[in-house]
């Protein structure tokens, strides 16, 4: 995945070939772009759309249903938020595609930097909620700035920098955690502006320093999937994604007795260490020697873990890349004229997903607010305590039950929007911004 963006030819930049994961246009009213402009086509955005939603509904079960099903727990465990940051470059790569190609660089690292900043702010305020949930939009929206910085950088200087980011990110991060002598579950500290910096880029549960390496993995597959031979960049994608995949997965079992050996030499009981070795963790690696690069327990930030979440996500985008491209030749080569083809061009039953998947932001934070609300009502008024105490909280709040509440309002919001044919309102707020942010470049 090392192929630049193709050439740009000029454009107006006023609408965006597709907002980022702040700000998407409706499904409904994208445009397939023919290949000789390299613009991103319908079949590769609803993709797109449909990768976010599943993001943010795995996000969404890790929250709520980690560790009720074995398999569950599995899927739901570090991946969706791994994935939600790969789409964030690839996002960062379409919501900038008409700035580029008409030569204003500047513009589009601003309003990329400005999308970031809301996506931050909006985190900052969810943190201060009395939510359970690790909110993710903090890291996510510094991520979108520093990547604003590097977005025009050539594809080659870009992979460097993210294998070496995965490579020593992990031991930067641990050596931070020595030196500062923390010992934190991974929350943002707030104390004061270092603290708080810290945290966000180091010491916290997504910290940036491991964020930006997905995301740069995301700019990387946006550049690839804007080659015009569509289903050929997927199916790249895929290749790239299962192998990075396997090559994880394989290191880390081959490595889980030495890894066990090591962490139960320094005092550890066998139980305690097999849980290090692959429960989660919480933005930190579970050992700062060669552990840190093949362990690839969930959540750690190793090496391991990079290299298997981006290869899952690039093998996800993939697939669903190429079923779109595939389905968009059948339609083509079936339908009576363009007006039928528009028309069939989004499934039926997929386009309450895609229009949900297009507005992640608001979605998301719908969803903290959701959880934050019920959590104070049943720990205050009913007694229970969600946060590891007494009790047994409601189907409703805690578990596989309380998850497929908030899909299903998930996909009744996804209904709302394909009928009115709306971005989210938080999308529009930052493409709002992000517009007033380019006209200053």
């Amino acid at each position: 995945m090392t192929a630049d963006a193709p050439a740009p030819a000029a454009a107006a930049p006023d609408q965006t070939a597709h907002d980022a994961v702040t700000s998407p246009a409706p499904p409904a009213q994208a445009d397939v772009i023919s290949p000789s402009t390299g613009r991103a086509s319908t079949a590769r955005l609803i993709a797109i759309d449909i990768a976010r939603f599943i993001a943010i509904v795995g996000m969404m079960g890790n929250h709520l249903a980690l560790g009720y099903f074995e398999p569950l727990t599995v899927a739901v465990s570090g991946f969706p938020s791994t994935l939600f940051a790969v789409l964030g470059g690839v996002s960062a790569v379409l919501s900038t595609r008409k700035y580029v190609e008409n030569g204003q660089r500047l513009a589009a690292s601003l309003s990329l930097a400005a999308r970031g900043a809301v996506v931050g702010l909006i985190g900052v305020a969810l943190g201060l909620t009395p939510t359970f949930v690790a909110v993710v939009l903090v890291y996510y929206g510094v991520g979108m700035i520093v990547t604003a910085v590097l977005l025009h950088l050539p594809s080659p200087v870009l992979l460097a920098l993210a294998a070496a980011l995965a490579v020593g990110g992990p031991h930067l991060n641990l050596l931070v955690h020595d030196v500062a002598q923390l010992d934190t579950l991974g929350e943002l500290s707030y104390a004061d502006p270092f603290q708080f910096l810290r945290s966000v880029a180091f010491t916290g549960t997504y910290p940036v320093i491991t964020w930006l390496a997905y995301m740069l993995a995301g700019v990387l597959a946006a550049r690839v999937l804007l080659n015009p031979e569509r289903l050929r960049s997927a199916v790249r994608l895929v290749a790239v994604g299962a192998g990075m995949l396997a090559a994880a997965i394989a290191a880390d079992l081959i490595s889980r007795p030495a890894v066990l050996d090591a962490i139960m030499a320094k005092g550890l009981e066998r139980g305690e260490a097999e849980y290090l070795v692959t429960g989660d963790g919480f933005g930190a690696p579970i050992d700062s020697s060669w552990v840190a690069l093949v362990n690839a327990a969930p959540h750690t930030g190793s090496t391991g873990d990079i290299v298997r979440t981006v290869g899952a996500a690039l093998l996800l985008i993939g697939v669903l890349v190429a079923i779109g491209e595939l389905w968009r030749r059948r339609v083509a080569a079936t339908s009576l004229n363009a007006a039928a083809e528009r028309a069939r061009r989004v499934p039926l039953l997929l386009r309450p997903i895609a229009a949900a998947g297009s507005a992640p932001l608001t979605l998301y934070t719908l969803h903290i607010l959701a959880t934050a609300a019920i959590t104070t009502l049943i720990t205050q008024d009913l007694g229970f305590d969600v946060f590891g105490g007494s009790g047994q909280a409601p189907w409703w709040l805690m578990g596989p039950g309380a998850w497929g509440v908030h899909v299903l309002a998930a996909l009744a919001f996804g209904v709302v929007l394909a009928i009115v044919k709306r971005r989210g309102p938080l999308e529009a707020l930052a493409s709002l911004v992000a517009r007033a942010a380019a006209r200053l470049g």
